[in-house]
């Protein structure tokens, strides 16, 4: 039996003009251009002084993309590449940003360090806001956040994810005085140093140092986890129900000096497995 052959007599798509795809490609680019450009002017249009959280947060702006957040921080000239409001700006952008379904934002500063990068991030357990920022911060990064994973990639000065709750930060670079300082449920990974009084008043933290650690001073830890594979200067007496670990025998022995009782002191290997442990 021979079968019909079934010929398209018809073509739908004919007489429709189709956009060519540098015209479609084109027109895309005006739209993300635009929406830069409306951004960059409202921030322009700010007060010097004026610029408080709460009045960048009333202002009405276009959801940017992260491609497009870069973008607008590069189109300023360097005289405004810089200030606490700045940086309270772009948080408003990344929390934008993340609210639209995007957890993941990277920022390349390109030498611009600013106070206060990432301050008050807000997310949800259940998807929390993945910040990664490639160069230097100054100080407040990260702090009073909330579920969100931050990863710097450089160097910050005081106070890294100050009062943060249920937080992550990994720092590939060196930290001063206070990263910590009074954080709930919160995890810090610091490649390189770390200043005074890291882990101050903080509770239910985890914190690891592969560099060398100034002085705790009196601000005692509750329940947290400290991990020391440097030198370390002076522990808290102040500190109750925390663990500290220590990969050289030296930092072992002057933790072992320094700490109060109601403590814990372990000696690990490089794996992080226990090798001797003593409390105190």
């Amino acid at each position: 039996m021979k079968l019909l052959e079934s010929k398209l007599i018809i073509n739908p798509f004919d007489g429709i003009d189709w956009p060519e795809e540098s015209q479609q490609e084109q027109q895309i680019e005006k739209t993300i251009e635009a929406a830069v450009e409306e951004v960059r002017d409202a921030y322009l249009n700010l007060n010097p002084g004026n610029g408080s959280i709460e009045t960048i947060n009333k202002l009405l702006l276009p959801i940017l993309t992260e491609v497009q957040i870069n973008k607008f921080l590069h189109s300023l000239d360097k005289a405004k590449q810089k200030g606490t409001q700045l940086a309270f700006f772009l948080n408003r952008l990344v929390q934008d940003t993340y609210k639209a379904h995007n957890n993941g934002i990277q920022l390349i500063m390109s030498g611009i360090m600013l106070n206060f990068l990432g301050f008050e991030l807000k997310a949800k357990p259940h998807k929390r806001l993945k910040l990664t920022i490639f160069g230097d911060a100054y100080n407040w990064f990260g702090a009073n956040s909330e579920y969100c994973t931050m990863i710097l990639n450089g160097n910050s000065r005081d106070n890294l994810g100050l009062k943060s709750e249920n937080c992550s930060f990994t720092v590939n670079g060196d930290t001063s005085d206070g990263c910590g300082w009074s954080s709930n449920k919160s995890r810090y990974i610091i490649h390189g140093n770390t200043g005074n009084s890291y882990g101050g008043q903080a509770r239910d933290c985890f914190f690891s140092i592969f560099g060398d650690a100034k002085n705790q001073h009196t601000y005692g830890s509750i329940d947290c986890t400290f991990e020391f594979h440097g030198k370390v200067g002076s522990i808290s007496q102040g500190s109750a129900g925390c663990i500290f670990k220590a990969s050289q025998i030296e930092t072992y022995e002057a933790i072992l000096r320094d700490l109060a009782i109601n403590n814990t002191v372990q000696l690990i290997d490089n794996y992080g497995k226990v090798l001797e442990e003593k409390r105190k």
